[in-house]
C-alpha cells in the first residue's frame, strides 16, 4: 500500500474509534511543513477519516465520498444494512485501489448509530458513526479544504 496521505491533528482515531472529539486540521511538522503519514496504520486511518468526512459527489469524481451521508434521515432497516455494507465495500475499493481485498462489517450500535469494522490488509479500524459525527466531520473537512485553497492561492490571514 502506498503511504503519503496528509495527517490531520483531530485525534479522532486514537483508540481506533471515531467519536469526533477534536478539530480536523492539517498537522504540521517541526519545520512548519504539512505532515505526511508515516506507516500503514496511520495511512489507513487517515484515508478512512477523509472518506467519512466527504459527501458522495463532493469531489471531482462523483464516485468518491461516503454513502453514509445519504442515509442520515432514512430509517436503517435490514435492507438498508445490506445496501450500506455493499456500498461501503465498493467505495473502499476505490479508496484503496492498491489493496486486493477490503473487509467491511456494519452493525447497529443504538437507534442512531452504526458501527463499522473496516479491514485493510493487516490494519483494522472500528468506527462508530452517527448523524452528528458525519455532519461535524463534513463541516470540518469543508473548512480545511477552504483553508488549504486559501493558502495555496497565496493568501494570508
Amino acid at each position: 500500500m502506498t503511504y503519503g496521505c496528509l495527517v490531520t491533528n483531530g485525534k479522532i482515531f486514537d483508540t481506533g474509534e471515531c467519536r469526533c472529539h477534536g478539530a480536523l486540521d492539517i498537522a504540521l511538522n517541526s519545520s512548519g511543513a504539512m505532515q505526511i503519514t508515516a506507516g500503514p496504520s496511520e495511512c489507513v486511518r487517515q484515508r478512512i477519516l477523509m472518506w467519512l468526512a466527504t459527501k458522495k459527489g463532493e469531489r471531482y469524481d462523483p464516485r468518491l465520498g461516503c454513502c453514509l451521508h445519504s442515509y442520515l434521515h432514512k430509517p436503517i432497516t435490514k435492507q438498508a444494512f445490506v445496501e450500506i455494507e455493499s456500498a461501503v465495500r465498493e467505495e473502499l475499493k476505490l479508496l484503496f485501489p492498491d489493496v486486493p481485498s477490503v473487509g467491511v462489517k456494519v452493525w447497529r450500535v443504538d437507534r442512531n448509530t452504526l458501527g463499522m469494522r473496516i479491514d485493510v490488509n493487516k490494519e483494522s479500524v472500528t468506527v462508530s458513526v452517527d448523524r452528528t459525527t458525519l455532519e461535524v466531520l463534513s463541516k470540518m473537512y469543508e473548512n480545511m479544504r477552504q483553508a488549504l485553497q486559501f493558502q495555496t492561492a497565496g493568501g494570508s490571514r
